[in-house]
């Protein structure tokens, strides 16, 4: 028994350690990333390219963070357009990829899916196929070697045209405009097998027309006409090679008709709008065929799908054809809206109109002050009383000058806060209370001010009665007499010694300067306000 006890033991043991190793092997070959091959059209700068990179990693990060290990290679057959290059790049490819094992290869355009058809056999016999494409392959080529899958895009004609002529009733002619691909089916095919059937309009396909003579016919296009502009890649006059989006830009301006297209690209180069793809829903949808066949689903149980659409539109061409965005389908994206005045500083003028509101009735009591203090003398020693009572109940100091630049009053604040009697204060004798080192300040811009007869704001220290120095922010603004004569000026000065201390130590006095903007607005407000009171 004592044999077959640690026999039996031994034979647990062996398998414990057994499967614990066979574990550790299958956890090592899960976290092992998968290899993907991406092959895009253009070269390695193309915006459509970057745009398909960022979105493509993005969306394989969220879905399994660390899971995939990403190459790019390119075709660059806008730099290279001769046929010979897939050769080259098939060879480079197949010698700069041996013993690496390819778990999947991407193809963002049917460009690029028709290299990858060609060679696969060659350069990965046992790596299945995602690809986007603006036309489907054949069951044979999706069938073949690993398999193929994926998205088409590019497909929405037949929508965007009902689309089109819902939104311009009475068209009678519709111009789709496009050229033919060095690689794949051109453009031209794509529609018409598409449009098969459609006969709510005239079509006229304008394909492979040189730059000048395209804008020379579209320039001509009659009423009554739509543009569906698909894909061109063309040479202008100076022999600079344009891609579609720029060659949009280049004839949009010269079209008299609306314009609408397919592409989100286009969407701000002159289109209307349409059924667009984008590249946010062209990567995720191959983000997730990637990670299907990743996981052991064959691509031949894959069907290929159309890349999801949606209705999006160019605001500024909305307004441009008066097509209101109520009739728009549901769930429409509106791009490229212009705010209206109102729209953008709506709280600003909210907040003018109130004070405009508060200062006009204040205005207008002050008006009908004045109409009452034309009633004779009596009346007009009543106002000064009254000036003076507002005076001497105001928060804030305040001083009037005559145009010999003396003063001639203050009122009870300012008088509490020096301690002394207004014959001391009167004439330039408050002067003494200020800080030796802002006296000569004061002095350049009091005296400049009644030279120009300007408001004026500066901000001194001012001994109190106690001794102590304080900040006052003065604001005077220039007095008038009936006549149009010069009067001198009314200020009016605040203490904001507190304020200073508490802004800088709440802010390291970035807002102080606000506070003086607001400090000055209302002085100069209610320094207008006395100063009409008092004339």
């Amino acid at each position: 028994m004592n044999v077959l006890s640690k026999l039996g033991c031994a034979t647990l043991l062996f398998w414990i350690v057994f499967s614990l190793l066979a574990l550790a092997g299958w956890a090592q070959h899960v976290a092992r990333p998968k290899h993907v091959l991406v092959l895009y059209w253009d070269d390695q700068d193309h915006p459509a390219n970057v745009d398909f990179s960022r979105n493509l990693r993005a969306a394989l990060q969220s879905a399994a963070p660390g899971g995939f290990e990403y190459y790019s290679e390119y075709l660059e057959s806008n730099r290279f357009p001769d046929k010979r290059q897939s050769e080259l790049l098939r060879d480079y490819i197949l010698q700069k990829y041996t013993g690496r094992t390819i778990n999947v290869a991407v193809a963002t355009t049917s460009a690029a899916l028709d290299f990858l058809l060609k060679y696969r056999s060659e350069l990965f016999p046992n790596a299945p196929i995602v690809f986007a494409a603006t036309h489907q392959p054949d069951p044979p080529q999706l069938s073949s070697g690993a398999g193929a899958t994926g998205v088409i895009f590019v497909n929405s004609y037949k929508k965007t045209l009902e689309l089109a002529l819902k939104l311009h009733p009475g068209t009678e002619r519709v111009f789709i405009v496009s050229s033919t691909p060095v690689f794949g089916e051109s453009w031209e095919k794509m529609a018409r097998h598409d449009l098969q059937g459609f006969s709510d309009a005239a079509i006229t396909y304008l394909t492979d027309i040189p730059l000048q003579e395209l804008e020379a016919k579209l320039k001509a296009l009659p009423e009554r006409s739509i543009v569906l502009y698909v894909w061109e890649r063309l040479t202008n006059e100076k022999g600079k090679f344009l891609e579609s989006s720029e060659v949009l830009t280049s004839i949009a301006p010269s079209i008299g008709v609306p314009i609408y297209g397919m592409s989100f690209v286009h969407i701000g180069r002159g289109i209307v709008g349409g059924y667009v793809w984008t590249m946010e829903t062209r990567t995720h949808k191959m983000a997730e065929l990637i990670l299907k066949v990743t996981n052991g689903v064959r691509p031949v149980d894959i069907p290929v799908e159309n890349t999801p659409v949606v209705p999006m539109f160019d605001w500024r061409e909305l307004q441009r054809w008066g097509i209101a965005e109520d009739v728009l389908p549901p769930g429409s994206i509106v791009r490229f809206r212009v705010l209206t005045f109102w729209q953008q500083y709506k709280w600003r003028m909210v907040a003018v109109g109130l004070v405009l509101v508060f200062q006009t009735v204040l205005i207008g009591a002050l008006l009908v002050e004045r109409r009452r203090t034309r009633r004779g003398a009596a009346a007009l020693q009543e106002s000064e009383g009254r000036f003076r009572n507002m005076a001497d109940t105001a928060p804030v100091l305040i001083w009037i000058s005559g145009p010999d630049k003396l003063c001639t009053f203050f009122n009870k604040a300012w008088l509490s806060f020096a301690g002394r009697p207004m014959e001391q204060e009167l004439g330039s004798g408050w002067e003494a209370r200020l800080h030796p080192d802002d006296l000569g300040r004061w002095s350049a811009t009091y005296s400049s001010s009644f030279d120009s007869r300007s408001a004026f704001r500066i901000e001194y220290l001012l001994r109190r009665a106690d001794g102590e120095y304080r900040s006052l922010l003065c604001v005077g603004v220039p007095r008038f007499q009936r006549d149009g004569g010069f009067a001198g000026y009314i200020g009016s000065s605040l203490d904001i010694t507190e304020l200073k201390f508490a802004q800088e130590r709440a802010l390291a006095g970035q807002k102080l300067e606000s506070l003086g903007l607001l400090a000055s607005s209302v002085a100069h407000d209610f320094n207008n306000l006395l100063g009409a009171i008092l004339t």
